[in-house]
Formats: structure tokens, C-alpha cells, sequence
């Protein structure tokens, strides 16, 4: 709305008629767009007003003239109050801008109170490496596959289709029965997988506590190291290494081969937190290549260790 202010002194402004302001109107019928407008001097183009009385205000002036300061400060005081209405933010907001900021009111909030506020990245503990009996009671074993049995299972299989991993267990329990301490400090420990051991037991019985000391070597040795290291066992009896067929035999049984299905693997250089483990693919026991007292190998046996890999 256009309000329209009449360039009158100020006497009149506050002691003459009410003061006048103009609203836009249709204008009627046959009447002319200025002939009902008190104020000719000051036409206005854009349509017919309608006047609205004005309270008048009893505040006399005295000897004011028109165009005084008093009314030129009163001009000046509504420019103010208009120039700071339209800088005034504006208060109403949008859903969309009201329903992000409450969000991020909320989110302001839990951060504050240490429920979403950001964590500093914790270290990951350094892996913890495990003893020789626990490394050997976790580890998978050799891998063993169905070989010449294959082709009679029911549905058959072949040969080189993989069973399962052997383990440890007998040795293990072998060892605790006779108290032969595998976690002790700087060992090697050459270790016979089930398989092995109960084809031991088979032809010579139970392991016995020379056998199962016999095992275990005084300091941590390597494959390649076996040809120069000193291989007396904790038994007091000593290996004997050698290398034939491309592979590492420690006695009669052989270490560190990797093969391929339908024959296992027996992998070697295992560590653990107190030494060495090598797996080897027979028990051996003290006398070296011999077989104990009384005992006799079957030419199986013998036979199984010259396959070439």
C-alpha cells in the first residue's frame, strides 16, 4: 500500500483537519481520475485513492514555516523505520530448512554429550604369537586325500580329491602323558601328524617318552639348516639328516615337502612363540634309520619314503 504525505507546514500538520491518506480504489463510472482528490498539485497516475481519516494530533508548533526542519526529520524518521523493516531477517523458515536444522540441533547435541562424538581410532593389539603345543593343537595337519580308496567309496572318488586335514592330537597327548614339555625355550619340534602315529602304533605299539623326547631338538633349526646344525634331541640320542629325492629326510621320515594330490604336503619353518616346528610325514624314534629293538619295518614303509615327489 502507497501512502501519499502532503508537503504541508507543520502548523497545520498538528492543528489543522485531519490528516488524509490515500488507498488504491477502482475508480467509479464517468469520474474523472483526479476530480475527487483534494490535492491536485501532487497527481497520481497509477489509480483513483479513496481518503481515510487520520486522528488529528494535538501538538501545536509555533512559528514553524513549511518545509521545516521538524517535518524533514519526521520524513527522515519513517525512511529509517522503513530502510530497518525491510533489512529485518526474516524469521519464517521453510519445512525443509527447519526440519535440517532441527537435525542438526540434535546431532549439535549428542555430539556435545560424547554419544556421537568422533572416537579416536584405537591400535589393533599386536597378534600374540602361540607356544608349540598351541600352535600344533589349532594348525592344520597335512592334507590328506582319498588315494587308492577313492574308487571305492560310495559315490567313488578319485584319487586326488581332497578329504580332510590331519592334526596332532595323538602326539600331543603322547608328549603330556609322558611329560615331555614342548613349550619350552629355543626348540625345534619335527611333528607327526595322526596318520603317522597311528601307523607307528600299528607295527610298534604306543609312543613311549624316548620316542616322543626323541622329537623335540635342543635350539631353533631351520630346513636350511639342518644339513650343518647339531641335531641332538632332548632324549640325548641324535638325528641324522639327509638329503635325497629332493627333499629333507631326518632319519627315515622326510620334511618340508610340498606335493602335489593325490600325495600330501608337509609343510616346515613353522613358527611359534618358543621355536621351530617342521612336520614330517613318519614317527622317528632313537637308533636312527633303524627301527627299535625286536622291531622290523614292513617293506611298505620302506618303500613309501623313496617315492619321488
Amino acid at each position: 500500500m502507497r501512502t501519499v504525505f502532503s508537503a504541508i507546514p507543520t502548523i497545520a500538520a498538528f492543528n489543522a483537519a485531519p490528516v488524509q491518506f490515500y488507498s488504491p480504489a477502482a475508480p467509479q463510472p464517468g469520474a474523472s481520475a483526479y476530480g475527487a482528490l483534494p490535492y491536485a498539485e501532487l497527481p497520481i497516475e497509477a489509480a483513483q485513492y479513496v481518503q481515510y481519516p487520520i486522528a488529528q494530533m494535538e501538538a501545536p508548533v509555533e512559528d514553524a514555516q513549511a518545509g521545516s526542519l521538524g517535518w524533514m526529520c519526521l520524513g527522515a524518521g519513517a525512511i529509517v523505520v522503513g530502510a530497518a523493516a525491510m533489512m529485518r531477517p526474516q524469521t519464517a523458515v521453510a519445512e525443509a530448512d527447519l526440519e535440517a536444522a532441527t537435525h542438526a540441533r540434535t546431532i549439535a547435541a549428542f555430539a556435545v554429550s560424547g554419544s556421537l562424538a568422533a572416537k579416536a581410532p584405537k591400535r589393533a593389539p599386536a597378534p600374540v604369537m602361540s607356544n608349540v603345543t598351541d600352535t600344533l593343537s589349532t594348525i592344520q595337519g597335512p592334507d590328506l586325500y582319498w588315494e587308492e580308496v577313492g574308487p571305492l567309496q560310495n559315490p567313488p572318488k578319485e584319487e586326488s580329491d581332497f578329504k580332510e586335514y590331519d592334526t596332532f592330537s595323538v602326539f600331543l597327548a603322547a608328549c603330556a602323558k609322558h611329560g615331555v614339555d614342548l613349550n619350552q625355550p629355543g626348540i625345534t619340534v619335527f611333528a607327526p601328524s595322526n596318520r603317522a602315529c597311528e601307523q607307528y602304533s600299528a607295527t610298534y605299539g604306543d609312543l613311549t617318552k624316548d620316542v616322543c623326547a626323541y622329537h623335540v631338538v635342543k635350539g631353533e633349526v631351520s630346513t636350511g639348516s639342518l644339513s650343518s646344525a647339531d641335531l641332538t634331541t632332548v632324549q640325548g640320542g641324535k638325528i641324522t639328516y639327509r638329503r635325497m629325492f629332493r627333499k629333507d629326510f631326518v632319519d627315515n621320515a622326510f620334511c618340508g615337502a610340498m606335493a602335489s594330490p593325490p600325495r600330501s604336503s608337509y609343510p616346515a619353518n613353522i613358527k611359534a612363540s618358543n621355536g621351530v616346528i617342521h612336520m614330517i610325514n613318519e614317527v622317528i624314534y632313537p637308533g636312527g634309520r633303524s627301527p627299535p629293538v625286536g622291531r622290523r619295518r614292513s617293506g611298505k614303509t620302506l618303500a613309501r619314503n623313496l617315492v619321488l615327489v
